[in-house]
């Protein structure tokens, strides 16, 4: 006879390996009694070890069912589960999340102390820090009617706990791929009215690093547009018409909510052209069930995207200019105002007898009909400096489609603003707008980033090279003068109270670090100091050989280098020079307040930047370090997403050839040809030429996707490492030849050595040794993709690059491995041996072929790159 369970969790799963153990495991670790759960696994076809997993658990414990089918799909796999649970309670909790502990405790009391037949609990992203967009609707625990209450959308069925009896009625729709969870407990919603909403719990929704998830395979597939509308959308509009007779608010408000992820999707690439038309007619159709004002109010839509929708449901557009007030209108729905769009500031410094602005702004008004100018205002009269657009194409600022349009247009625009000596002047924007006609100039509104922007509405003036820059909120501008300790006294006090109106945990710190800045600047200001970092935890890289060489310098600068005070290389730095300075101490505040380079091989904000808090940046106006990036390698792949101006702001960018120094003066990084130098690495001056051992070195580099020990395990990464590792002909010919293969794992992967199968009389771990050790001692290199390879390279050494499998994370860069790269590359295994057994027997000597693309590729090979960098940083 069957038992009668509180709970039946019923979980579908789909080649889930690498996250159902957590999942079923946070069933297991529940405060309510296991063995009042009943355990429903689905597998649906699944082709990986998932069932294996699940069979595992139904072999422990007696309230573990395993069910399986051929892959038909998520509904058809719970409505599966269905026939089979016997809990009082249903919950479909999905096989890559996970249910924090009191969970079911929670809603096990709740149930028992309230007459409602539905509870949903606050979803939280599990690999993602960003909140859940109807988070808000948990803010307390409540019970609501849903035709009374319309503005609390349940777009899924995972995260609530329903009563058995109620699918006595209802059923998962098998045709619907993408939405039939919302689907479903909307359906549900008509009929039982009522649900109830629980905050002290969570749902743990996992955002997979891969976007190998369900929704996120959907959304290139036809399904997410045409079946989705279709069979989500007009089904539930129907169905409520078949109960109801009409269409009630909170499913007008579910959909549109719902409709608001076709934005910035790409429908070109998935549909054809006769199936985008079908798919905006059906959308268009059911916009015209949502009333206008649903969209407009609706608490969880953006205002862009809400634009958007108003202009599908409207079909048309058109702009009204009134003096200078420009309104982008869907009939009588206002889109956009251009005149009070923010004009985003994201660097505002002194350089050079210059002021630089880079600033940002968004609209859906097209590049065509803008420009913007910097009006300058002093006693010798008014000039005019016209901005100067980028596009950042790898990043979020950049025009995409969103249901066939272009609808959100992202300006990038920088300034350069001549200053004069004593110069007093006011700096302000005007936003132009010229279309057929039609003419319109505004003054638009200023807002700052506030990672980096040099400014903030707390600290609102800055101080560099004895230049004064301050912002005015009262009219938008910007006013420039010579520095005066009287006018910073009086700014400061305005910053100050401003501080202590904020009043939070970083008050009396920036209190603090405010007035040493105030009061020591008149002293401080004419002092040269340099900073310089490399990783927090170690040193042995371009900043650390570029100190070494600086500190011989007889100048008038002061040099320091930061690192943290706990690790190994703390003392051994403290060896070098008596300024080493533990990270995140007073003095590497202090320092940081007055210094003039901060010269690192990393960009990180968090690392280099001791004052660091986007959420208080009380510090902006005095930030006016330049940042000097020395690189951890040669570039070789597109990273402008990662380092582009808007967000590094780099006063120089180091490279070591001009292939790499074109590529980062493409469109996509936005630096200036001055900020770009191919100078060469720093730590290429202390590699040694002609000193090797019988040493081959292996140092492939990391996959960022794999993101905890299961993903490692199963991955082809670490079966393809650990084969070549235990290759009985390898390790063989490495004997009989008299080397050693030395195994230097990325810093990502030494969590997982123990699950290497190593030969110690064959292979030695190197996870002591520098870089720069092992390649001065090495014979022979082989890597995948780590950058490494232009060191070892550089000394003339042979390399082979194994590019077995397609599982590289970069946006492929200016470098090509077959034409450019300095060996041969080879993509399995027995080729990868072959050509390490013959390198053994011709000695290790690279070929000329490759020695002659050394010399191509690398500007210098004379190791004086700390000479050129130190005297560019000096004259600069």
């Amino acid at each position: 006879m069957d038992r009668d369970y509180t709970f039946s969790i019923i979980t579908a799963f789909y080649n889930s390996e690498l996250y159902i153990k957590n999942c079923i495991d946070s069933l297991l670790n529940q405060t309510f009694n296991f063995d009042d759960i009943q355990v429903i696994l689905v597998d649906d076809g699944s082709t990986d070890s998932s069932a294996d997993i699940a069979l595992e658990y139904q072999e422990r414990y007696s309230n573990v069912i395993v069910l399986s089918q051929s892959h038909k799909g998520q509904s058809s796999a719970r409505n599966l589960g269905l026939k089979y649970a016997t809990g009082k309670y249903v919950n479909f909790l999905d096989s890559d999340d996970e249910l924090s502990n009191n969970a079911l405790e929670s809603v096990n009391d709740f149930f028992k102390k309230n007459d409602v037949n539905i509870i949903a609990i606050p979803i939280e992203f599990l690999g993602n820090d960003d909140e859940y967009l109807l988070s808000p609707k948990f803010s307390k625990t409540k019970i609501i009617d849903v035709f009374e209450d319309y503005t609390y959308p349940q777009a899924d069925i995972s995260s609530c706990f329903i009563k058995r009896n109620v699918f006595d009625s209802f059923s998962f729709d098998e045709e619907l791929f993408i939405g039939e969870g919302a689907l479903l407990i909307n359906k549900i919603l008509i009929n039982e009215k009522r649900i109830a909403f629980i905050n002290d719990c969570k749902y743990y929704y996992r955002i997979r690093v891969d976007e190998s998830s369900v929704s996120d395979i959907s959304r290139s597939h036809k399904n997410f547009f045409i079946n989705k509308v279709n069979r989500f959308y007009k089904q539930l509009f129907d169905y409520s018409y078949d109960c109801l007779g009409f269409i009630p608010n909170f499913i007008k408000y579910v959909i549109a909510y719902d409709m608001q992820f076709y934005y910035r999707i790409q429908t070109s690439d998935v549909l054809t052209k006769q199936e985008f038309k079908e798919f905006r007619s059906n959308l268009h159709e059911c916009l015209a069930y949502i009333d206008e004002y649903i969209i407009v109010n609706h608490i969880f839509i953006s205002n862009l995207i809400k634009s958007l929708l108003i202009y599908l449901k409207n079909n048309e557009f058109h702009i009204d200019v009134k003096g200078n007030e420009v309104f982008l209108k869907s009939k009588d729905y206002t889109i956009n105002e251009l005149h009070n769009e923010l004009l985003i500031c994201d660097v505002i410094e002194v350089i050079d007898n210059s002021l630089n602005i880079s600033t940002f702004f968004k609209s859906c008004c097209d590049y065509d009909y803008l420009r913007i100018e910097a009006i300058k205002i002093n006693s010798q009269g008014k000039e005019v400096y016209e901005g100067k657009f980028f596009s950042y194409p790898t990043t979020n600022r950049y025009p995409e489609e969103s249901i066939g349009i272009c609808w959100s247009f992202d300006y990038s625009v920088d300034f350069k603003i001549p200053l004069k000596k004593d110069e007093i002047s006011k700096i302000y924007f005007k936003l132009i707008y010229d279309e057929n006609g039609n003419h319109a100039e505004i003054h638009n509104p200023l807002q700052f980033q506030n990672y980096d922007a040099g400014l903030s509405k707390v600290c609102n003036y800055l101080i560099k090279d004895n230049e004064m820059v301050i912002y005015n909120s009262k009219d938008e501008s910007f006013l420039t003068q010579p520095y005066s300790f009287t006018k910073a006294l009086k700014l400061e006090f305005i910053s100050i109270l401003k501080i202590i109106k904020d009043h939070n945990s970083s008050m009396i710190q920036a209190l603090l670090f405010h007035l040493i800045y105030l009061f020591l600047y008149p002293f401080m200001k004419n002092k040269r100091i340099w900073i310089f970092q490399d990783r927090v935890d170690s040193c042995d890289d371009n900043a650390m050989h570029l100190f070494k060489y600086a500190i011989k310098q007889d100048d008038d600068i002061e040099k320091y280098y930061v690192i943290s005070k706990d690790c190994e290389d703390f003392n051994k730095m403290k060896k070098i020079d008596k300024n080493i300075v533990p990270i995140d101490s007073f003095k590497n505040k202090f320092i940081y307040l007055f210094a003039e380079k901060i010269i690192s091989s990393h960009v990180n904000h968090s690392w280099l930047n001791p004052f660091f808090n986007p959420k208080h940046p009380y510090y902006n106006g005095f930030l006016t370090i330049e940042k000097c990036f020395l690189q951890h390698g040669v570039i070789k792949d597109d990273l402008s997403s990662w380092l582009r101006k808007f967000f590094q702001n780099l006063h120089l960018f180091l490279t070591s050839s001009d292939y790499e120094r074109d590529s980062i003066l493409s469109d996509t990084y936005n630096y200036d040809d001055e900020v770009v130098q191919a100078f060469g690495l720093p730590r290429h001056d202390n590699l040694k030429f002609n000193v090797e051992k019988k040493e081959i070195l292996f140092s492939p580099t990391w996959r960022k996707f794999l993101i905890n020990r299961v993903a490692f395990e199963k991955s082809d990464y670490y079966r393809r490492l650990n084969n070549f590792l235990t290759n009985e002909r390898l390790l063989n010919a490495i004997k009989e030849n008299g080397y050693k293969l030395v195994f230097k794992p990325h810093y990502d992967l030494k969590p997982f050595l123990d699950l290497f199968d190593i030969n110690d009389d064959v292979i030695e771990v190197n996870t002591h040794d520098s870089y720069q050790t092992l390649f001065n001692d090495s014979a022979l290199m082989i890597t995948d993709y780590s950058s490494v390879f232009f060191d070892f390279a550089f000394l003339k050494k042979p390399v082979i690059y194994y590019h077995e499998g397609d599982d590289y994370h970069y946006d492929k860069g200016y470098f090509d491995y077959r034409t450019m790269g300095f060996g041969d590359v080879v993509e399995n295994e027995d080729d990868l041996v072959d050509r390490i057994i013959e390198y053994m027997n011709n000695g290790c000597e690279m070929e000329e072929k490759y020695k002659s693309r050394v010399d191509n590729f690398f500007k210098y090979t004379d190791q004086k790159n700390c000479k050129r960098v130190y005297e560019w940083l000096y004259t600069n």
